[in-house]
């Protein structure tokens, strides 16, 4: 397995489009009223900036402190 940390401390945002899939998404989400989303594995927080700025209260996690780092920080 990667050491993500390391990875991210040295690419910086290895990630920073959200998922083609992140529209249908939201649509599902949107269906069926959430407003609330735990995105476990963010990274640097890709998918979290995407679902903030459609209007969803957004927390992450990440095995990589760094990474988190980035996350807060671009939110």
């Amino acid at each position: 397995m990667p050491n993500w940390d390391s990875i991210f401390r040295s690419r910086g945002h290895v990630f920073e489009e959200s998922h083609t899939d992140m529209p249908a998404i939201i649509d599902l989400f949107k269906k069926h009223d959430i407003v609330r989303v735990l995105d476990a594995g963010c990274g640097t927080g890709r998918h979290l900036v995407y679902l903030a700025e459609q209007g969803f209260e957004v927390y992450g996690f990440d095995s990589s402190p760094h990474a988190v780092e980035m996350a807060m920080s671009w939110l």
